[in-house]
């Protein structure tokens, strides 16, 4: 054993020291020039000195622009393999350039970030798609903020029942082309109800008698993401945004202790003469008026609405053309809604105004009544005591209409 460490390890040493050392050199001299190509993708782009009351489309406040581009870099093997995107950026100065120009990447733009790499010693190419810059006036417009339905589901005990103000305006400041195009198509701006607190909810709720609870949108909520104009959220500065809520209700069965009539629709256009409803254990009669007899219920409306619809609403059978007749379609039907819009308005501000509304001038409270008002009619429905939604079934059989009904 120790005679062959001795010939591998003593035996020649100086010639094997010498070849050591040239295969040491040849491999740093190889390292430092050899030469390789490597694509980097996710690098910023940064744009200085804009000409003031200019910006460039996709700017960011920083001077960046918000879209990163790839890079295909050709040098030296050892300062470029290990490059990163945090490693390198394009600048460009626009002082020097006109309105629109078309920006080529070369040497001379980019920048830097690693000890390790020196552009101009180490970077023997560069190549990505051109830029088009193109220089924009600073405008600062108004834009509308449409507030549509939230997603998601309320909490528990608790229904949805409308979001006010419906619109809302920001002032922002950017590129005149972004800037018209949002004013001209407006920002669309959703909540998500199973963001509200349910212990706060809760909370308004055991404070107040009243059916409806409003939910003001929170600060933190009352934000627009704009990333054509800045990388930050923007505050909703319209002060009506302080009157921004979720109103909800309590998910409670209210009874319908009024009669409810039954009429019958029919269109001009119907062949047939129309048939009487058939007598049912389902309907009583009332001076040849035909009145709903079972026990019904409502949910997601307040006693108040059903005070005052209680003489001007009715079940209407409805008869078209189109009309498959074993299957006939009803509806509710309100009797002189702006009527009975213009009375909830009117009850509501003389006995039931609270604090909230106070806060409100006198328009933009009638305006928040009578959508609150919509929203009940919209959303009136009969159930069973069992909480099933109605499902009446309505039939012509020879000269009559026949009713049953079922449980969906």
């Amino acid at each position: 054993m120790k005679s062959i460490l001795f010939k591998f390890f003593i035996r020649n040493w100086f010639r094997k020291l010498i070849a050591l050392i040239l295969a040491l050199i040849t491999w740093f001299v190889l390292n430092q020039t050899l030469i390789t190509t490597k694509t980097i993708t996710g690098v910023g782009v940064r744009v200085i000195n804009i000409p003031q009351g200019n910006t460039i489309q996709g700017l960011e406040s920083n001077g960046y622009l918000n879209k990163r581009i790839s890079l295909s870099l050709t040098g030296k093997r050892r300062s470029i393999t290990a490059l990163a995107a945090h490693d390198i950026e394009v600048t460009f100065d626009a002082s020097t350039m006109g309105k629109e120009w078309i920006a080529s990447v070369r040497k001379n733009n980019l920048t830097s970030f690693s000890p390790s790499l020196s552009i101009a010693r180490d970077i023997i190419k560069v190549s990505t798609k051109n830029l088009i810059m193109k220089l924009q006036p600073i405008t600062t417009e108004t834009i509308p903020i449409y507030i549509s339905k939230p997603v998601g589901e309320a909490p528990n005990g608790f229904q949805f029942l409308d979001i006010w103000p419906y619109h809302l305006n920001i002032k922002v400041q950017g590129p005149e082309q972004t800037i018209q195009k949002l004013k001209n198509n407006g920002i669309k701006l959703t909540f998500n109800l199973e963001k509200i607190n349910k212990n706060e909810l809760n909370r308004l709720a055991n404070s107040t008698s009243a059916n409806v609870i409003s939910y003001f949108i929170p600060n933190d909520w009352k934000k627009i993401f704009l990333p054509s104009i800045s990388e930050d959220s923007i505050i909703i500065d319209d002060p009506e945004a302080k009157f921004l809520r979720i109103d909800l209700i309590r998910g409670e069965k209210l009874p319908i202790e009024f009669p409810i009539p039954i009429t019958i629709f029919t269109s001009s256009k119907l062949n047939f003469h129309t048939p009487k409803l058939q007598n049912s254990p389902l309907i009583n009669s009332s001076q040849d008026v035909k009145l709903l007899k079972i026990p019904v219920y409502s949910s997601g409306i307040s006693q108040l609405f059903l005070e005052i619809i209680k003489d001007h609403v009715a079940l209407s059978i409805n008869l078209t053309p189109h009309t498959d007749l074993n299957n006939i379609d009803w509806s509710m039907h309100f009797i002189n809604s702006r009527q009975l819009e213009d009375q909830y308005v009117t009850a509501v501000l003389t006995d039931y105004l609270d604090d909230d509304l106070k806060m409100m001038s006198s328009l933009l409270r009638q305006e928040y009544l009578r959508n609150r008002f919509r929203n009940y009619m919209h959303r009136f429905q009969l159930y069973t005591e069992a909480g099933d939604l109605l499902s009446l079934r309505f039939k012509v059989e020879g000269k009559e209409i026949a009713i049953s009904h079922d449980f969906q």
